[in-house]
């Protein structure tokens, strides 16, 4: 019985087990962690996810500056499986791909990089290339970098507080 009972229940489990291989996931806002600088995702308007790498693993950001800062280091970077995902600004409730987004700069975003993304365009918005461009040749902001020295020392005043 035992034996008939678990042949049964097998193919429910490894369905249970199979994580979509493409596209973005949950958000669980206030919990999860940006990838990159560790801060809780907490705007929906501005964060963005990757999927990628050899398992097509998902990493969640809190803007999308960290999120290609991020990417920007990886071997599988440039892999055009590789996915880039942002929440449209206007709704926070619709993902877009961000290859194919338009990013207005001068918004007041997470990590201080200050693009929000659009499904359409919009006065002064640029298109995913030249975002890129330009939060890369920005560089990090003091709030991100976590090996940051700076960061290091605010850190542990912080923990010398508590």
């Amino acid at each position: 019985m035992k034996k008939w009972l678990c042949l049964f229940l097998l193919p429910f489990l490894l369905l249970a087990c199979n994580e979509e291989k493409t596209g973005p996931v949950d958000v669980h806002y206030d919990r999860d962690m940006c990838e990159r600088c560790r801060m809780i995702i907490s705007e929906p308007k501005f964060v963005a996810q990757v999927r990628g790498g050899p398992n097509k693993q998902v990493w969640k950001f809190d803007d999308i500056g960290d999120a290609v800062t991020w990417l920007n280091d990886k071997p599988w970077a440039g892999d055009k499986e590789t996915e880039i995902w942002v929440m449209d600004y206007t709704s926070g409730t619709q993902w877009m791909d961000a290859r194919s987004a338009y990013f207005v700069p001068g918004y007041l975003s997470p990590m201080a990089y200050g693009f929000a993304a659009f499904k359409a365009e919009r006065p002064m918005s640029v298109d995913f290339k030249t975002m890129l461009e330009k939060v890369l040749k920005k560089k990090i902001t003091i709030n991100c970098d976590p090996l940051d020295p700076q960061h290091s020392n605010l850190t542990n005043n912080n923990k010398r507080r508590a």
